[in-house]
C-alpha cells in the first residue's frame, strides 16, 4: 500500500498531514499542521512511523521543546534534532524505553 492510500485509511491522521516532500523516493518526509517539526519516515512503513510519532510527540516534546526534525526511520530508536541555538544536545529515542540525552 502506498504512502497516501495508506494514510486514507485514518481520516484522523489524513487531517493532520500539511505536507509530504517525496523528493528522495527513499526518505519520505512529513510536515503535520500545528507542528513544525520535520518527520522523515523513510520509503515503508510510513502509516505506522507517522503514528508512533504521534504517540510520542508529547515526551519529546517535553524533552526538546523545539525539534527541527525526527527521524524514524530505524526500527529501534527515534532520533530528535532540535532546533539550533546555543548549546544543544540531541535526543535517543527507544520507544519502548524512553528518552536520553546523546552529545
Amino acid at each position: 500500500m502506498n504512502t497516501i492510500t495508506a494514510v486514507k485509511t485514518k481520516p484522523e491522521i489524513l487531517r493532520r498531514l500539511s505536507q509530504i516532500d517525496v523528493t528522495d523516493v527513499h526518505n519520505a518526509s512529513v510536515i503535520l499542521a500545528g507542528d513544525p517539526a520535520v518527520i522523515f519516515v523513510g520509503e515503508d512503513q510510513f502509516l505506522p512511523r507517522l503514528q508512533s510519532y504521534l504517540e510520542l510527540a508529547p515526551a519529546l516534546r517535553e524533552r526538546v521543546a523545539d525539534i527541527d526534525y525526527v527521524d524514524l526511520r530505524f526500527d529501534e530508536r527515534i532520533y530528535v534534532r532540535p532546533k539550533k541555538k546555543a548549546e544543544h544536545r540531541s535526543a535517543v529515542v527507544r520507544p519502548d524505553a524512553g528518552v536520553r540525552r546523546r552529545r
